[in-house]
């Protein structure tokens, strides 16, 4: 509720204002004139300064140089100024920002090779295991044929099963088996 009070009062407020400046006097609105004349030269005068001394300063800073362009045996037209702090400054920023970003692309590039040469190292052990399994089929490739064949069939036989031909005799000499059959 007092909100709705204040705004009331400066509703109020504004409606005088309006109605005193409906009825305003032509010496009263003069002078007013003359304030704001007044006002915006003080501005002016303000505004003014403010060039100068930044003016001034600027200048200061042209004659530094100079000197240490003079000193350093430096003519100023030859070559490039020296740098103001705020330019050493905001060239360090940038150098960063650049150092930043390169060590962000040589990470990735880095990650990227490192995963490269651990697929390879991968694939060169996949194909030595390769080789040895090829070479270790081979083995039992000949092994299974020479399993296969009459004579290893018949040389099993005759030495772990102790089967004979019919026909032959088999003779075993102080409990051992000699392996050999007679006919």
């Amino acid at each position: 509720m007092a909100r709705v009070k204040r705004s009331r009062s400066r509703d109020f407020r504004r409606e005088q204002k309006k109605q005193e400046t409906l009825l305003s006097d032509p010496d009263r609105e003069m002078e007013e004139r003359r304030e704001k004349r007044q006002e915006q030269l003080k501005n002016d005068k303000r505004v003014a300064r403010m060039r100068a001394k930044e003016e001034k300063e600027a200048a200061k800073r042209d004659a530094k140089r100079a000197r240490r362009a003079a000193s350093a045996g430096d003519a100023p037209e030859d070559g490039p100024q020296p740098l103001t702090p705020r330019e050493r400054a905001q060239r360090r920023r940038t150098r960063a920002i650049y150092a930043l970003v390169l060590l962000v692309t040589l990470f990735f590039l880095g990650s990227a090779a490192w995963k490269a040469v651990q697929v390879k190292a991968e694939e060169a052990a996949a194909l030595a295991r390769e080789e040895q399994l090829k070479v270790r089929l081979v083995r039992l490739q000949d092994e299974l044929a020479r399993i296969d064949s009459a004579e290893y069939i018949e040389e099993k036989a005759r030495t772990e099963l102790h089967m004979i031909f019919p026909g032959e005799t088999i003779y075993i000499i102080n409990g051992r088996d000699n392996g050999a059959p007679n006919d």
